[in-house]
């Protein structure tokens, strides 16, 4: 084999070799196509049984919803209604709200018209207390009335003032041992008076009349103190405004005496007087000079 036969064989081989690598070529890209082709028709595929499950289900739905009989336009209805009473039940709700909040104030004045009517039926429960305090107080308005209460006191003090009375009157020496009084009682025209009876110590009844001026006196002053004495446990003093006015001298000096007997009873005698002779039985003196529009006061033992 000559060298140019050499060269043009390999130049055919090579040119064989060049046409090989261009069908490998392309054979690796339809392969790859390929590859991409069956990549896509699986996932086509895949889809495919994808939307044929989901076909079946929306079948399945379909077959539900027309054994069920639905009803869009009913279903709207339906849903209308139902938002129809929704809407009620709120009026409903509020209306109930108002309702309660009546009852709620209903029961507040309920409650305080309970408590009014508790103490009605309190003051109603008093009537007949009150009613029998009235009639009781009535009663003795009755009793106590024009001289009933002048009689209720002198039955109360009647013997106390008379043993009062005769205690005092032992005191001083007159001519009869006892006395008892009477109170008549006057209307309201006439006025009441003291029946005094005095009794010697053989029990006879001695007219008054009879009595000395001394002794009348000293019945009428020891009579003061008995009832002031049956009044209070204790007598402090005694007070006499003009004691002497309207006596004569014996009449005066008789009342003198009697208060100087007084004293025995009596802590403190306080006497109000014009009178000078009654300085002479004093123990203390106060006496009140007018002069223009003056007064001058002047006290002591004996002035």
């Amino acid at each position: 084999m000559t060298y140019k036969k050499r060269i043009k064989g390999l130049l055919e081989k090579i040119g064989d070799e060049r046409e090989f690598e261009g069908k490998l070529k392309l054979y690796k890209e339809n392969k790859n196509k390929l590859e991409k082709l069956k990549e896509e028709f699986i996932k086509i595929e895949s889809e495919k049984n994808e939307l044929e499950k989901i076909s079946k289900e929306i079948t399945e739905l379909e077959e539900e919803i027309r054994q069920l009989n639905f009803n869009e336009e009913e279903f709207e209805n339906l849903n209308k209604k139902l938002e129809d009473l929704n809407n009620e039940r709120i009026a409903v709700e509020k209306e109930i709200s108002t309702i309660e909040g009546k009852i709620n104030a209903s029961r507040d004045l309920l409650i305080n018209l309970n408590s009014e009517l508790n103490k009605i039926v309190e003051d109603l429960n008093k009537i007949p207390k009150l009613q029998n305090a009235i009639n009781k107080v009535e009663k003795l308005r009755k009793i106590l009335s024009g001289s009933g209460l002048q009689n209720y006191i002198i039955s109360i003090f009647k013997s106390r003032i008379e043993n009062n009375l005769n205690d005092i009157l032992n005191m001083f020496n007159l001519s009869f041992s006892r006395v008892t009084i009477n109170f008549e009682i006057g209307g309201k025209t006439q006025k009441g008076k003291v029946v005094i009876k005095a009794y010697n110590t053989a029990g006879n009844d001695l007219d008054i009349e009879s009595l000395s001026g001394g002794e009348r006196i000293s019945i009428a002053l020891a009579l003061r103190i008995a009832i002031a004495k049956s009044l209070m446990d204790e007598i402090g003093f005694m007070i006499m405004d003009e004691p002497t006015i309207h006596l004569d001298e014996e009449r005066k000096k008789e009342l003198l005496n009697v208060i100087k007997y007084s004293m025995n009873i009596i802590p403190q005698i306080i006497i109000v007087t014009h009178d000078d002779e009654i300085k002479e039985i004093s123990d203390y003196i106060i006496s009140v000079t007018k002069k223009g529009d003056k007064s001058i006061v002047k006290q002591g033992e004996y002035i």
